[in-house]
Parts: structure tokens; C-alpha cells; sequence
């Protein structure tokens, strides 16, 4: 049979355009991940060694700080020393002590007070005071006589082994006035007999928020 249209052999079926095709970059997709963690990986490690390079900067900044104000502070520990050291050497202030203290004369004791507080004044010293070698205050004013603290009473047992100027340890006294304190311990030694222990010690009491801290608070480029 001839013109019958089921004669003819069928046709192929067309792909429904309405199907997902498979996306060209897919095959990509693992690489493109794999980029991605390495790019995240690499700014993660830059991120850190800034972050060390920052704290290796700032730690060799306070190192240098540090280094400076302990300069600092050695070079202000040392002119004290020398300072007190010629205190020491000084004979009025012992010859006043061995009048006042041998003879009665209180005409020595109240030259002395007056030394010592113009001493004291000029220099900033929170006040001076003397301590026989048996670490007792001796009374140059009226009242009560000045506390020594253990630190205190320390230095001037180093004081008076060396023959040498002492600092006690920075300390506080409730209650007392400066309330935190410095003392250098000196020893009377111009009128003592060569190899001998001074008699007699003058203790500086320094306020250490007068020059001290304000050295250690201030900041590095000052």
C-alpha cells in the first residue's frame, strides 16, 4: 500500500526544551573550591603573621621602654648615692649631733632641726630625720618622732655595715605622710674614727610621686 503515512519510517523525537542541560562550569565546581580554600587559607596566614609582626614590633618597643627607664631610674638611684655620699662627709652636721647629744647643747639641737629642715626643703625631700645606731629617732623636734619601718631599719643596718649610703625598698605607712615612701639611710661618718661605725645616721625620706613615679608613668617619648 502506497500513500499511508504509517509507511513511513518514524520520526526522531525532539529533546524537550523544558529539561536542565548540564551547566558547561560544573566539572569546575571542585577545582573552583579548592581555589577558594586556598585563598582563604593564604589571607588567614597573612592575617596571622601581620598580627605576629605586630606583636614582635610592640614587644621590642616595651623591651626598649623598659631598657630606658631602667636607665633612668639607675642614673636617678646614683646621683642620689653621690649626693648622700657627700652628706656623709659633711662634719658640721656630726659636730652638732655630738654637741647636742654629749654635751646639752640645745643650742646644737636646734641649729641641727634647722639644717636638716632647710636641707630637706631645698633639695624636695619629704623630710630628714636622726637615728642613733641603734635605729631609735632621736627627738630633734617637738612630738612624736618620725616611724621607721622594717625596710627602713633594714638600709640602716646595711648603712651602717658598709659605711655607705642605703636605699630602703619602695613601701607604704598607711596613715603617715608621704603614705608611700623612699628612704636613703646615711651614715655620719666624717667624725668617726677610721674603720669605725658612725655613731649617728640621717635618714632622707623622698616622696616618690614627687620625681620618681612620674619617671616610670611617663610614655615612651618623653
Amino acid at each position: 500500500m502506497t500513500g499511508n503515512s504509517c509507511d513511513h519510517a518514524p520520526a526522531a523525537v525532539a529533546p524537550d526544551a523544558s529539561a536542565p542541560a548540564d551547566a558547561p562550569w560544573r566539572p569546575l565546581l571542585p577545582a573552583l573550591a579548592a581555589i577558594m580554600a586556598m585563598i582563604l587559607a593564604l589571607a588567614a596566614l597573612a592575617i596571622w603573621l601581620a598580627r605576629e609582626r605586630q606583636i614582635g614590633l610592640e614587644a621590642v618597643r616595651l623591651e626598649a621602654v623598659a631598657s630606658l627607664r631602667a636607665q633612668q631610674v639607675t642614673g636617678w638611684v646614683d646621683e642620689r648615692r653621690a649626693q648622700f655620699q657627700f652628706l656623709a662627709r659633711t662634719p658640721l652636721w656630726p659636730e652638732l649631733l655630738l654637741r647636742w647629744q654629749d654635751h646639752g647643747d640645745d643650742g646644737a639641737r636646734e641649729r641641727l632641726l634647722e639644717r636638716t629642715r632647710d636641707y630637706a626643703k631645698g633639695h624636695g625631700f619629704a623630710s630628714l630625720s636622726v637615728i642613733d645606731a641603734m635605729g631609735r629617732v632621736l627627738p630633734l623636734a617637738e612630738g612624736a618622732p618620725p616611724a621607721l619601718t622594717a625596710s627602713t631599719r633594714d638600709a640602716a643596718r646595711r648603712a651602717l655595715a658598709a659605711g655607705q649610703p642605703a636605699m630602703s625598698e619602695l613601701h607604704r605607712l598607711k596613715g603617715s605622710a608621704p603614705e608611700v615612701r623612699l628612704d636613703f639611710v646615711v651614715p655620719m661618718t666624717a667624725l668617726a674614727a677610721r674603720g669605725a661605725a658612725a655613731r649617728c645616721l640621717i635618714v632622707v625620706r623622698l616622696d616618690p610621686h614627687t620625681n620618681l613615679l612620674p619617671m616610670l608613668a611617663a610614655g615612651p617619648d618623653s
